[in-house]
């Protein structure tokens, strides 16, 4: 049996208006979900698997197509890439969204989603490979908002706005005080 050959890494962080670091952690993520298995096995299988999508409806899921798996979250967007949210539910292979996602904006109990970066080339190093994925999130609410989970949406390749979660985790609270800046990242690791 295969064990741990793939893995994800979590690194929280909050940083001040100046960019000087407050917070850090680093943890093994809990990630990944089912979704990110029935886009496995939609490609191996060359046809659509049945999932559940980040709005709870049935839908399908892959297979080829040139968006699948495509979690690039783009400037003011929390339906796709890196989302965050202040649910505390235990996380579950089945999990198909955050409990309570926060959404975009300045509002109040809202975070400004930023444009989420990727690394464009896997970095090979002794035994094990990995490639990151970024995101980070201003608080610009008026008051600390607290961020409890974290997870990855990525386009199932069906219809052009539908998403399926692919990681989810839920960790001790992350506070972000109001003009401070909280960045999520997931490294996805392989080793021998």
């Amino acid at each position: 049996m295969i064990i741990d050959v793939i893995t994800a890494w979590l690194i929280l962080e909050v940083r001040d208006e100046r960019g000087w670091l407050i917070e850090r952690r680093s943890m093994p993520s809990r990630s990944p979900v089912r979704g990110f298995l029935e886009a496995i096995l939609s490609q191996v299988i060359a046809a659509g698997v049945a999932t559940v999508d980040t709005a709870g409806n049935v839908d399908t899921i892959g297979p080829a197509a040139a968006t699948l798996l495509t979690a690039t979250g783009p400037d003011n967007d929390d339906t796709v890439g890196i989302v965050v949210g202040t649910g505390v539910t235990e996380v579950s292979i089945i999990d198909d969204n955050l409990a309570t996602k926060i959404a975009h904006g300045t509002g109040s109990g809202q975070l400004d989603y930023e444009l989420q970066t990727m690394d464009s080339q896997v970095t090979t190093e002794a035994g094990y490979a990995y490639f990151d994925i970024t995101r980070a999130f201003t608080n610009s609410s008026g008051a600390t908002i607290r961020i409890f989970e974290s997870a990855i949406y990525a386009h199932n390749g069906q219809g052009a706005a539908d998403y399926v979660c692919i990681m989810r985790d839920v960790f001790t609270p992350l506070y972000v005080p109001n003009g401070k800046v909280a960045t999520v990242k997931y490294r996805i690791t392989i080793k021998l």
